[in-house]
């Protein structure tokens, strides 16, 4: 049995239909759904508080949630701390938009969907927006992996989120081909505003319309995915001309992910994605390279 069962919301309502879903203290994007062309998402609201929203079962949940980084609670304890300062915040603003009533029925339904979460506590991961120094911030969004099979589904604070109606994508322009999937492996590469090298890759990547991810650390990793032809070639001159000289550690092509234009359809926005190594041995073995795992990272 579903531990979040909830109240289907109408197919007819924006946000089953497409919608983006953005944090909402600073607007950061938290999940643009597979809806976006134009499919019927079935979403559920949980003690009248929470989005229930499926995941896609084809991709990484990463990567679906590109603006959002994991976050580990040590226990119970440590989650529940969080989730009172993150629903307090809420609550303020709920109670200033629509009154006190309003904001009481709010906290008695967080309180209900804190205890089913605590009851599950196992079955579940925790993300977060980012802060100005690329740590994870205050948001925070809920993922359930069911033990059943069912595919993950995202719980999202319904009061926390701003909702945007999906409007008609613009048309893609025609690739022919195959899409080049790239693992540049650096020395180290290391998070946080202070490290201007690293920024200053991540800057190039998005400048030059590459899609990927990247893992900091020693080593640290570049996943880079490119429809042109030569975006890896120009992505590694880039790098050495900005200081860090990496090695393309593993390159194959892979077959286009859908409409032309959309890449593998692996990843969404147009820039690299902070993962961790899990999510690298997730990611390879999706595109049937998880033996590569290993020689990705120098071992």
């Amino acid at each position: 049995m579903d531990p979040f069962m909830g109240e289907a919301i109408p197919a007819n309502s924006a946000v089953t239909s497409g919608a983006s879903f953005h944090d909402l203290f600073s607007s950061e994007l938290l999940l643009l759904t597979t809806a976006a062309k134009r499919e019927s998402l079935a979403v559920e609201l949980v003690d009248a508080v929470v989005y229930k929203i499926p995941l896609r079962s084809d991709a990484p949940v990463i990567v679906q949630m590109p603006t959002l980084v994991q976050r580990d609670f040590a226990d119970k304890k440590e989650f529940v701390l969080a989730a009172k300062i993150y629903l307090k915040r809420v609550r303020q603003r709920v109670a200033g938009d629509h009154g006190p009533e309003r904001a009481k029925a709010f906290m008695a339904g967080a309180n209900a969907f804190v205890q089913r979460a605590l009851q599950h506590f196992d079955d579940l991961e925790f993300y977060a927006g980012r802060d100005s120094g690329g740590n994870p911030g205050e948001a925070m969004a809920i993922v359930c992996h069911y033990l059943d099979g069912l595919q993950p589904r995202l719980l999202l604070w319904a009061d926390g989120c701003i909702v945007v109606a999906a409007t008609e994508p613009e048309p893609e322009p025609e690739i022919d081909g195959p899409v080049e999937f790239a693992c540049c492996t650096y020395h180290h590469l290391l998070a946080g505003k202070e490290h201007q090298k690293e920024k200053d890759m991540v800057s190039a990547a998005k400048s030059m319309g590459l899609v990927g991810a990247i893992l900091y650390g020693t080593p640290g990793i570049v996943v880079i995915e490119d429809e042109t032809g030569d975006g890896v070639t120009s992505f590694m001159k880039e790098s050495r001309k900005i200081g860090k000289k990496g090695d393309v550690t593993l390159s194959v092509q892979l077959p286009l992910g859908g409409e032309a234009g959309s890449g593998t359809g692996l990843f969404g926005e147009r820039r690299l994605v902070p993962i961790t190594m899990n999510q690298l041995k997730e990611l390879l073995t999706k595109i049937g390279q998880g033996e590569q795992y290993r020689t990705v990272l120098g071992l």
